[in-house]
């Protein structure tokens, strides 16, 4: 097919239909349109094939040019950390995603917007969120802001981390919550 990369298979016409029908024609990233912004939208998988994604739909979301074209520019960044990312990605628990993925880069500091990459969260989960959960959960995870022109941008630097908790990291994130709440009602009482 003309215009497709070597060795992948097309996205089906219907898959593609579906996707931009899905987002209201919007870019994932940015919300913007091409009705309204001009803007030519192009469809992207969200887990790169290369890392392990497919032509699934619920892999698929529409981006403009230049969202795309970052979140290309990201990976390649991050090129040598191909292994760890395509480790990460295919992981079943958003927690699990970003905490593998910063114990792979331990002692580095790795961007926020690898870390949302990673996360998978449809509507922009929340990472800084997340690293209060894995936070809660034993792990050391510093914070930085740098600040690259007119931008500040955030990184995530772990330091120290505990082992999977038995069920998995986002049940015993539920049972602190509700250990939380639980504990709050006392002291109101």
């Amino acid at each position: 097919m003309p215009g497709q990369r070597s060795g992948r298979k097309a996205i089906r016409a219907s898959d593609r239909a579906l996707t931009f029908h899905t987002y209201g024609n919007r870019c994932a990233a940015c919300g913007r349109t091409p009705k309204d912004d001009q803007v030519k939208l192009v469809i992207d998988h969200k887990v790169p094939l290369d890392l392990g994604g497919t032509n699934d739909p619920d892999n698929l979301q529409p981006l403009c040019e230049e969202d795309n074209h970052a979140k290309q520019a990201l990976f390649a960044d991050h090129e040598e950390n191909a292994a760890a990312l395509r480790t990460s990605l295919s992981l079943p628990e958003v927690h699990m995603r970003i905490g593998e993925l910063l114990k792979s880069m331990e002692g580095q500091n790795v961007p926020k917007e690898l870390i949302m990459l990673v996360a998978r969260e449809e509507n922009h989960g929340d990472p800084t969120k997340r690293m209060r959960e894995l936070r809660a959960l034993g792990w050391s995870i510093k914070n930085l802001k740098r600040r690259e022109g007119r931008k500040v941008r955030s990184f995530y630097r772990l330091e120290h981390w505990e082992p999977w908790p038995r069920g998995g990291p986002q049940a015993a994130v539920v049972r602190l919550e509700r250990e939380r709440k639980g504990s709050k009602r006392v002291q109101d009482d």
